[in-house]
């Protein structure tokens, strides 16, 4: 392959990569609209994560390869909604663990993260058993590709186990 070959596959990737994020996280803010849930896909996501593990605001960012900058506004706004709640740590105050809370377990007990309504599952199906196979196996090997730092890949091996 050449490397303008390469750069052009790069940037067919990014493009495609880009476009299945977009279209997932539009069909999950239709999903959450239709059930009346007034929060957004990424709020979604943080809920799902604190209802399996407390984290702390440094924890959840490294696991959802976020920067705790984004994730503050979301907190925020979700305990003050009353889905999540900070505790503290008697052992060392300046921890504050999160948690979800029991408003929060009912919302996310309301949707399921995927649904066979999904655009993904629709079309994964469309595309076959073997295709779909292959597909997930190519990006698991690209991102196996990609992720360098130790965080990254922890943070992969975790969302492979879920």
């Amino acid at each position: 392959m050449k490397k303008n070959d390469v750069k052009d596959s790069a940037r067919n990737v990014k493009i495609l990569t880009g476009i299945i994020i977009k279209l997932s996280r539009s069909d999950m803010e239709k999903r959450l609209k239709n059930k009346g849930l007034k929060i957004s896909p990424l709020a979604f996501g943080v809920m799902r994560i604190l209802s399996k593990e407390r984290c702390t605001m440094v924890q959840l960012s490294e696991r959802m390869m976020l920067c705790p900058a984004t994730l503050v506004p979301v907190i925020d706004s979700l305990e003050k909604k009353g889905f999540i709640r900070r505790e503290s740590d008697p052992k060392d105050r300046r921890i504050n663990p999160l948690s979800v809370t029991e408003k929060g377990k009912k919302l996310i007990s309301a949707i399921l993260a995927l649904s066979k309504e999904d655009i993904i599952v629709k079309s994964l199906k469309k595309m076959g058993n073997k295709k779909t196979a292959e597909t997930i196996a190519l990006l698991k090997e690209l991102v196996k590709y990609m992720g360098t730092d130790k965080p990254t890949k922890e943070n992969i091996l975790k969302i492979f186990k879920e």
